[in-house]
């Protein structure tokens, strides 16, 4: 990477299947480790083009998600408190994120 250039994260963030698939602001998305086959998940927020709250980090122990009951009802149950606790800040993009600079 070029110093002073960002990361894209976009190419690296994927969409969650199931329930969260249609949702178009705090969008859940995962990200995988970097060798192949990837073991670390990285669950996160979009906020908006190229930025993500991460919320979650799991080790990936089964084939599928579905398969790792505890960590399927981890994730979900952070990321719902997550996108509340946001909702109710008014946080639903990068503007949000801003600190009062008064």
């Amino acid at each position: 990477m070029d110093a002073g250039k960002s990361p894209d994260l976009d190419s690296m963030f994927y969409y969650l299947d199931g329930q969260y698939k249609d949702m178009v602001e705090l969008t859940p998305m995962k990200a995988y480790g970097g060798n192949s086959p990837a073991f670390i998940r990285l669950y996160a927020l979009k906020i908006d083009r190229n930025c993500y709250l991460v919320i979650h980090m799991g080790i990936k122990l089964a084939k599928r998600i579905s398969e790792s009951p505890e960590l399927k009802d981890e994730v979900i149950k952070r990321l719902d408190q997550s996108i509340r606790y946001l909702k109710e800040k008014g946080i639903i993009d990068r503007e949000g994120l801003k600190e009062d600079s008064q």
